[in-house]
């Protein structure tokens, strides 16, 4: 009984060292995501790679885990990001986009 409670008091600590690692690396690729700044072709194409990583180590982080759900909130953002820029960036304009521009529907309709 003792050996059991052991195995089970070790099982515990691995899933909570689990945890943490998995929280750390979430926070990792969050920061890295969100500090990426996109200013040309090959970066945006580094972005989607770094989109694509993340969907594949962490999909239980994604609101939208079907490619339906992500297009419809992909078109939904691209829908309303001129109000976004109004509120957020004044003197953007979304009909005159960057590649950053490119960029941010991506990220927030994950």
């Amino acid at each position: 009984m003792r050996k059991r409670i052991g195995q089970l008091e070790a099982e515990v600590r691995d899933l909570k060292l689990q945890m943490a690692q998995s929280k750390t690396k979430n926070t990792y690729m969050n920061n890295l995501l969100n500090d990426f700044k996109v200013s040309d072709r090959p970066s945006f194409i580094q972005f989607l790679d770094l989109l694509h990583r993340d969907f594949s180590e962490n999909p239980q982080t994604w609101e939208n885990r079907t490619l339906p759900d992500f297009l419809e909130a992909l078109r939904a953002y691209a829908e309303d990001i001129q109000g976004y820029y109004d509120n957020m960036n004044p003197g953007v304009d979304a009909d005159k986009p960057d590649w950053q521009t490119f960029a941010e529907p991506a990220e927030v309709s994950n």
